[in-house]
């Protein structure tokens, strides 16, 4: 996967290689450079939007202007969270994730750090390359694996209501029934075997399967004291704000 990183940096450096797929950047000094710049045409780019759609007090970004100023370059919008913007850029047949968010360093790095650990048991996005600006460390750029075909819990709960309509109560309850069983799976391994803890988890959700996915782990915390304690706080607060809601 490092080859399609370097080749999103190529990019936005407005160096565009020939191959994805023959990109070897550790012995060309000229090609370092390349990337290097590209991290910060990608940091400015970004930057940009944020300030941009801050300043307009939009919800999504501003299209004609990332398209004019841009062209070539622009990721496409995926989400907007509390603390950053999420695109997702698609190069050759597969796609990337990239994160920007306002943070510092010690909040970033403990994000990186804890999505790291639960991406080892499957249960968060895989991170390629992750860096802060020198010049700026308001801002964190992420570099991820792009979750294909997962949704939100909010569109997961509209999609639920679908498949009880369209389906019946029977073929609901097997669902949201195996939705419950996954999201509970989950927090099982985020305490046990990430020994972590997230006040405010949030997750994504594939329709296909009910696959779940946890995400944003900058308020990830390591557990000092009694596991069991944490996961029943974790399981409370989804059966509350999610499991609860899907019961016929």
């Amino acid at each position: 996967m490092d080859h399609l990183t370097d080749y999103l940096y190529a990019i936005f450096f407005g160096k565009i290689p020939k191959s994805n797929h023959h990109l070897n950047y550790t012995q060309d000094e000229q090609n370092k450079s390349v990337i290097e710049h590209g991290k910060y045409e990608l940091y400015q780019y970004m930057k940009q939007v944020v300030e941009t759609m801050d300043n307009q007090d939009m919800f999504v970004p501003p299209v004609e202007y990332m398209n004019t100023a841009y062209p070539r370059k622009q990721p496409t919008y995926v989400a907007r969270g509390y603390s950053g913007l999420v695109f997702k850029r698609k190069l050759g047949r597969e796609y990337l994730a990239i994160k920007f968010s306002k943070t510092n360093k010690s909040y970033f790095m403990n994000e990186i750090k804890s999505q790291n650990i639960a991406s080892i048991f499957h249960i968060a996005p895989r991170i390629y390359d992750y860096y802060m600006c020198k010049c700026d460390n308001a801002y964190g750029v992420i570099i991820m694996e792009y979750l294909k075909h997962y949704i939100t819990d909010t569109d997961m709960y509209i999609y639920l209501l679908e498949v009880k309509h369209t389906f019946g109560k029977l073929y609901f309850a097997k669902v949201s029934v195996l939705l419950r069983q996954n999201i509970e799976n989950a927090l099982d391994i985020l305490v046990d075997n990430c020994n972590l803890s997230i006040p405010d988890c949030q997750l994504m959700v594939n329709p296909i399967n009910c696959d779940v996915k946890l995400i944003d782990f900058g308020l990830a915390e390591c557990i000092v004291g009694d596991k069991e304690s944490y996961k029943n706080q974790l399981k409370a607060a989804f059966h509350y704000l999610y499991l609860d809601t899907f019961i016929i």
